[in-house]
């Protein structure tokens, strides 16, 4: 009896189709684990630059209360002398063109990195 089911197994695995991959397994496979690892870096990156971001915020918070803090006295006159800066003080105009600057140079940042990416994209092809 457990001669015939052997047989009958093996002609039964006889007759299966064998699998074959595609040619080109490899290759994709090793494109596709190195879009993840590129993907794996850059969410890194990202959580990166937002605990970073975080931090200074929150260093600079804390710098900012401790001198307010310290020399709360010191400051009771800074109404008044905030109210005679001239409306064409250089500082006024400086910081909307400083702040342009830094938001240009974020977007370019943005595009360079989608480019670099797609570039990389395009190698592994």
């Amino acid at each position: 009896m457990k001669k015939e089911e052997s047989k009958a197994l093996r002609k039964a695995i006889g007759r299966q189709p064998e699998f074959r991959l595609p040619s080109n397994f490899t290759y994709r496979m090793m494109q596709q684990v190195e879009q993840e690892a590129f993907l794996r870096k850059k969410r890194n990156e990202k959580r990166i630059f937002i605990l970073w971001a975080a931090t200074l915020i929150l260093m600079g918070g804390s710098a900012l209360a401790y001198l307010i803090f310290t020399y709360m006295k010191n400051l009771s006159g800074i109404e008044e002398a905030l109210k005679n800066i001239p409306e064409n003080s250089s500082l006024l105009q400086t910081f909307p063109v400083l702040l342009t600057v830094f938001m240009l140079l974020a977007v370019l940042n943005y595009r360079l990195n989608t480019l670099r990416y797609r570039k990389f994209m395009e190698k592994e092809k």
